[in-house]
């Protein structure tokens, strides 16, 4: 696994042994820019998106680091899907409450 599955499972774990909650969510901040050519283009283009966490006591270090990883694909994918087109398929407002 990268670091950073590894970094964002052992968060997981924490917030788990913390709170006792074992099916939780983490914004995930992503670059949004796929390829070579998007990367060299000057300007900020970010995205958070939803990585879904599900932690149980019993779970080894190893598996909850494989379900991280799994899911950190998975959002990957869906990177270039921005937050504001996420809440208008859902039907909710176009900004959360409490966002200016």
């Amino acid at each position: 696994a990268s670091p950073a599955v590894v970094v964002v499972a052992a968060a997981a774990i924490y917030i788990h042994r913390m709170t006792g909650v074992s099916d939780m969510l983490i914004g995930m901040p992503l670059a949004a820019r796929v390829g070579a050519k998007m990367r060299s283009i000057v300007g900020v283009a970010a995205n958070a998106l939803p990585l879904r966490i599900v932690v149980a006591a019993s779970d080894s270090i190893g598996e909850v680091i494989a379900r991280t990883a799994r899911g950190m694909r998975g959002v990957l994918r869906h990177q270039r899907y921005r937050a504001g087109d996420l809440r208008r398929a859902l039907n909710l407002s176009p900004r959360p409450p409490g966002i200016c």
